[in-house]
Parts: C-alpha cells; sequence; structure tokens
C-alpha cells in the first residue's frame, strides 16, 4: 500500500512540473541516478514529457523533484510582489491595505530553499486560484500573528508554513471538477501529510514549519483531517494556520465583512480560542471603520513616499552588489535614503497603523497637520539627494551608466505634487 502510494506521487509531482514547463523552462540541476548508484539522466537536461518513458519503473536515488531546477523559480521578492498584487484586487483586503503593504515588506526577506521555489512556482503556473489562495492564507496568517505578539522569528516560521501549507496537493490527483469520488478526496485528504513530510525531509526549516503544515486541517471536535486531532491540542503556528486556512476560504465567497463576522460567530466552536479571537479582532476594527469611506490624501500621499524609498533602496542594494565601481556611491545613498525613512517613522504614522487608529489618523486635524509637515521634510530631503547625484555625475564624481539613472529617475519620481490641507 506505502509502496503504491509513492509510486502515484512520484508520477504526480513530475506530471505537475510538466505542466508548469508551458510557462517556464525546468532543468535538472545535477546527474540523476538510481538506487543501485547508475546515472539515468545528467546535469542541465531540460524538463519535457519524456523524461517519464526514461524513468518508468526506476527507483531513484532521491526523489526527481529535489534535482530539478529552473532560471525563473520564484523568489521571496516575488512573492512579495503577488502579495501586493492579491491586495490591491481584493476588496476584503482592501480595507486595510496600508497596514497589509507595510507589513509584507518583511516578506521579501523570507528564506525559501530550493525545493519551495520550486513548488511554489509549479504551483503558481498550474492554477493561479491555488496560489492565490496560498499568498492569502500567508497575509491572514501574518494578521494574527501581529495580534498575538509574534516575535520576527516565529512569524517568519508562520509564513514559511503558510506559503507552502498547500505544496501536498502537487503530489495528489486533484481532477478539475468540483464533483469530487470518494477516491479523489481520499486523495487530497493525505496532502497535509505529503507537503509536512517532503518539507521535513528535503527542506531545512525548523520542525514547527513542517508540524504546522501536517495541522492545517484540524478542527476543535476533532473532525477535522488527516489525523482527528483536537485543534486545541496543535502547535501554536499550527493553529494560526487553521484558522487562517478556514477563514480565506470564505473570503473567496466575497461575504462582505458584517458576513464574514457572523458566519465566524456561527462556526467558532470550530477553531483554537486564542487565535479564532485574535481573528474576530481583526474584523471588529474593521467593522468600526466601514462608515469612514472618504481616502486621505495626506496619509496615501506619506504611504507612497515610504514605498517608492523602500523600492530606492532595495535597487541600490542590487547596485552595491553588482557594480563595484558604484558600490561607494550606492552604500551613501542607502544611508541617506534610510535617514529619510526614520523621518517616516519618527512621524508616528507605522505605530498609528499597528494599532489600528485610522479614525484618529483620517479625522483628527491636528494629526494631519503633522503628516502634511513630513511629507514637506521629506519631499525637500528627497530633493537635496536628487540635486546631489546630479551633481557628482555632472562633475564626473560618479559614472553616467543606466543604473545611476535609473536611481535619478526613482529619486525624481518621488517628488510628487503635495496634497492641500482643506
Amino acid at each position: 500500500m506505502m509502496t503504491s502510494q509513492t509510486s502515484d506521487t512520484n508520477l504526480n509531482i513530475i506530471e505537475n512540473i510538466i505542466s508548469a514547463s508551458a510557462s517556464s523552462e525546468f532543468y535538472l540541476s545535477e546527474d540523476v541516478y538510481d538506487h543501485a548508484g547508475n546515472k539515468l539522466l545528467g546535469k542541465g537536461y531540460k524538463v519535457t514529457p519524456s523524461i517519464k518513458d526514461k524513468l518508468i519503473n526506476r527507483v531513484l536515488k532521491k526523489p526527481l523533484e529535489t534535482s530539478i531546477s529552473s532560471d525563473s523559480l520564484l523568489t521571496s521578492h516575488d512573492v512579495y510582489l503577488e502579495a501586493e498584487g492579491l491586495i490591491d484586487n481584493n476588496p476584503f483586503l482592501l480595507s486595510f491595505s496600508a497596514e497589509l503593504k507595510l507589513d509584507i515588506s518583511a516578506v521579501k526577506f523570507v528564506e525559501l530553499a530550493p525545493l519551495a521555489s520550486l513548488l511554489l512556482t509549479v504551483q503558481r503556473n498550474n492554477s493561479k486560484e491555488a496560489f492565490g489562495h496560498t499568498i492569502l492564507v500567508m497575509l491572514i496568517a501574518r494578521q494574527i500573528a501581529k495580534r498575538l505578539n509574534y516575535d520576527a522569528n516565529k512569524t517568519h516560521d508562520l509564513t514559511i508554513a503558510s506559503l507552502l501549507h498547500d505544496v501536498g496537493e502537487l503530489y495528489c490527483v486533484i481532477p478539475n471538477t468540483k464533483n469530487l469520488s470518494l477516491e479523489h478526496w481520499r486523495s487530497i485528504m493525505t496532502h497535509p501529510i505529503i507537503g509536512s513530510s517532503v518539507v521535513r525531509q528535503h527542506m531545512s526549516y525548523p520542525a514547527c514549519v513542517h508540524k504546522a503544515i501536517l495541522e492545517h486541517h484540524e478542527r476543535n471536535d476533532g473532525s477535522g483531517y488527516p489525523n482527528h486531532l483536537p485543534a486545541e491540542r496543535c502547535s501554536d503556528i499550527g493553529k494560526v494556520l487553521i484558522v487562517a486556512e478556514a477563514f480565506s476560504g470564505m473570503i473567496r465567497r466575497q461575504y462582505d465583512l458584517s458576513n464574514l463576522i457572523t458566519t465566524l460567530k456561527l462556526v467558532n466552536h470550530d477553531f483554537p480560542a486564542l487565535q479564532f479571537n485574535a481573528l474576530i479582532d481583526l474584523l471588529s476594527s474593521l467593522r468600526k471603520l466601514e462608515n469612514v469611506k472618504a481616502t486621505n490624501p495626506i496619509l496615501d500621499h506619506l504611504l507612497a513616499q515610504l514605498k517608492n524609498i523602500e523600492e530606492m533602496i532595495d535597487l541600490l542594494k542590487a547596485l552595491e552588489r553588482s557594480h563595484p565601481n558604484l558600490k561607494e556611491l550606492a552604500t551613501y545613498l542607502i544611508l541617506r535614503l534610510s535617514r529619510i525613512c526614520q523621518t517616516i517613522y519618527a512621524s508616528g504614522l507605522t505605530d498609528c497603523i499597528e494599532l489600528g487608529m485610522w479614525e484618529q489618523i483620517k479625522l483628527d486635524e491636528e494629526v494631519n497637520h503633522e503628516l502634511f509637515i513630513t511629507i514637506n521634510e521629506v519631499e525637500w530631503k528627497l530633493k537635496d539627494v536628487f540635486r546631489d547625484v546630479s551633481l557628482r555625475v555632472i562633475k564626473d564624481e560618479v559614472e553616467n551608466s543606466d543604473e545611476i539613472l535609473k536611481v535619478i529617475q526613482k529619486i525624481k519620481g518621488g517628488e510628487q505634487a503635495l496634497p492641500t490641507m482643506q
């Protein structure tokens, strides 16, 4: 029985990688050997449908997917961009988009193992819906973690577990139909076990990550799967995943905020109390602001400034690594731009967002006045940086290049028209 399951699983992941190769080219990152040590395929071999014929009935030394790579594998920065796009296009997420976007900047620094990148790439290429669900679970899980005061390390592990919680589905037979047979349901219900096993055996993440993946479909009364474990007995990260995964399914049915809260209260007994209440706290804080519909141009402008400066810093860090002759300038500009970021942080904007003080930000005249002054200060500092870099280029102190022009244009782009005080 176990042997048959293992054989089927290997075939399914290979089929999914072959399907994903329609959008990305995959190749072997190392030689592939059978269990007896015979070389079957060489490094660089392109993954095509014919690879199944070459490996049929062969017992490999290690799973094939651990030897597959691509020049277009998903990176943590790609995950960040996908999350940002989802926030902009999901009505529920838009209701607190500023808070979400400030939070997900940390996702750019999440460490993705090579196999994690491969599996996420395959998921994204084959099913936008499944990948969108993955990103949504990650966003909700991080918000719950924030309300539970998780530290950076625990939040990082939760983020990884969220991103990988459904990779086991790539190893299962999931037909493109809503009318699943009993056999298909049995296959799907193994995906937490398979996903957890893949992460445990082939990725070097802490044990809490693969344990949470195993637990993400459990329920309080033991009616979940795969182990029928009462949710309250699951790990901390597993409990957050249980709540975030179930809630993401509700959002996909496009309930409005009031309906979401009502639905959750009807099923509250299914979920671990602490994590569930953190989600309810998030939704309740959003409902208080439903009547505050008007946008705040001052707040929006300051957030746009912060995002633009952070993007400039990322651009300069890449320049620092790739162009030794520009490293000194890049380091200098990173320092100056980081100080401008500190000016924005000192305004208390990020603290207000983290505490959910939207009403005060949108309606309090004194707070708006302080934000307006901060915008003027940031604009002045950006103009000074722009002049500094431009003069260095004009005086030939810095080599003129496309990369430098991109930096200059980006700095210049930060000088937007100031919003007016009402």
